[in-house]
């Protein structure tokens, strides 16, 4: 993790994105109760930030040497970061209909796309995976091909493991575990809070 992630970690702390609490704490997504809340979605309120977040998956994205045609990203958290992303790659962007509409054209996935088209699809984190798997099932019904899943972190309690068994790629900006230490480094926690909160982690990890 190279000092411009880490940076990135000490701005998203000082923008609101994250909220510790060790007694209510959050109920994830995934059912999963966490005393930590990162919220991503604060990024589309700083374009700065956003603009900085999405340059780097784009290092990340030439670094692994990824192979695709469009950006697709998962309503609503990922959709920033999605338009981002594309616009730092210079590649289409496309949008799964979560709950397929009803009423106007009844379109299963916005934007303009030919089938066969490789997608790569982007998300702000990304915990049990469950919304990945749901976004690439819209995406493959459209004839749409996806391989690769970006997010910018990996909350490490199993989400990649199960894109692994849909053969599924995972590319994460950086770990839980890397983001605690970058905390800690910035004196954003305390060295009290960081060992808490890597217990918590042993303990949900998958």
């Amino acid at each position: 993790m190279g000092r411009t992630t880490i940076k990135i970690i000490k701005d998203l702390y000082n923008a609101g994105a994250v909220r510790i609490d060790f007694e209510k704490g959050w109920t994830l997504k995934s059912g999963l109760w966490s005393p930590v809340y990162i919220n991503l979605r604060v990024l589309q309120s700083y374009p700065k930030l956003l603009q900085n977040v999405a340059g780097e998956l784009k290092r990340l994205v030439l670094k692994k040497k990824l192979k695709y045609d469009s950006i697709a990203s998962i309503p609503l958290g990922g959709l920033p970061l999605g338009i981002a992303v594309s616009l730092a790659v210079k590649k289409p962007h496309v949008l799964p209909r979560m709950d397929s509409k009803k009423h106007g054209l009844s379109v299963r996935v916005d934007g303009v796309y030919k089938k066969g088209n490789r997608v790569l699809l982007v998300d702000d984190l990304i915990t049990a995976a469950t919304s990945k798997l749901e976004a690439v099932s819209e995406l493959n019904n459209v004839g749409l091909w996806v391989k690769d899943v970006l997010v910018v972190l990996d909350r490490q309690q199993g989400g990649k493991e199960a894109l692994l068994k849909s053969k599924l790629r995972l590319h994460a900006l950086f770990t839980f575990d890397e983001f605690l230490k970058a905390l800690l480094i910035h004196k954003k926690i305390s060295r009290e809070i960081y060992l808490k909160l890597g217990t918590y982690l042993e303990k949900n990890q998958k």
